[in-house]
């Protein structure tokens, strides 16, 4: 499962909107193997940890040191092809932030094998091929 940054600012800032739902999250993601894009830690550690509490960032490295159930994923592959995509989806009017972008050909990467991907933005992930999308605050998921 590829977590999305609004999940990991939801477990470290307690300022966060979505914080008080930390724990509900911690349980869902319990069952899966962790896959971390490193755009998704850069905005996360860069916008969330560094600005708050050290106290805040220990559960964030309590996952990323687990190594048996975290992934972390170079984004190098995906890098000149994000960076077209963002631009083509702002000539149409869609508006993908670059960590979400990077996340999306993650999704459609076959050499990754399938891939869920928990978000409170499931609006930015609709419509990825083969894709489970997995909002922690409903008690289903969307199936794409």
């Amino acid at each position: 499962m590829i977590v999305d940054s609004c999940i990991w600012f939801a477990l470290v800032d307690r300022k966060d909107a979505y914080s008080q739902y930390a724990e509900v999250i911690a349980k869902k993601l319990q069952p899966y193997k962790i896959l971390v894009p490193y755009p998704s830690l850069y905005e996360t550690i860069n916008t969330k940890l560094v600005k708050n509490e050290r106290g805040q960032a220990d559960r964030l490295f309590d996952y990323l040191n687990n190594a048996d159930k975290v992934k972390l994923i170079p984004d190098d592959k995906y890098r000149q092809e994000t960076l077209r995509a963002v631009q083509s989806n702002l000539e149409k009017g869609k508006t993908y932030s670059l960590v979400d972008m990077i996340i999306r050909l993650m999704m459609e990467d076959v050499n990754l094998g399938p891939i869920a991907v928990m978000t409170f933005n499931v609006k930015d992930f609709v419509g990825v091929n083969h894709t489970e999308i997995v909002n922690p605050l409903e008690c289903g998921c969307v199936g794409r």
